[in-house]
């Protein structure tokens, strides 16, 4: 059966010549279109979308801890840095404090304080 649509003009009729079958299902057809192969392809396509959502996701993820890793590596190497020549300025003024002390020290203590041993008390137990 052929369906055919006029579309009223002023000047002319023009005939339109619909298919006999449609992609959209009228409001009134009856016709069952839920059936096992459409959730099967339904429930497939879901899950690969969710899938690729999920890697999207994890993928982005993984970007922001990598950033996040290396900019707290850069902070510790920062602070490592600075601890580090902390401790080297303080070797610096302690050698300085005692280059200035040294000349006033005799010189037989500072040998005979460095060849001692030193002990540590008896434990009774």
């Amino acid at each position: 059966m052929k369906r055919n649509s006029t579309l009223a003009h002023p000047n002319r009729r023009i005939t339109f010549h619909l298919p006999s079958t449609r992609l959209v299902p009228l409001i009134n057809d009856n016709t069952m279109y839920i059936n096992s192969t459409t959730i099967i392809l339904t429930i497939l396509l879901i899950a690969t979308i969710g899938y690729i959502a999920l890697q999207l996701l994890r993928h982005f993820a993984f970007s922001i801890a990598v950033e996040n890793h290396e900019a707290n590596k850069i902070l510790d190497d920062s602070e490592e840095r600075l601890r580090s020549k902390r401790i080297m300025d303080a070797d610096s003024a302690a050698q300085a404090a005692f280059a200035k002390v040294e000349p006033l020290l005799p010189v037989h203590h500072i040998a005979a304080s460095a060849q001692q041993p030193v002990h540590s008390p008896n434990k009774k137990g």
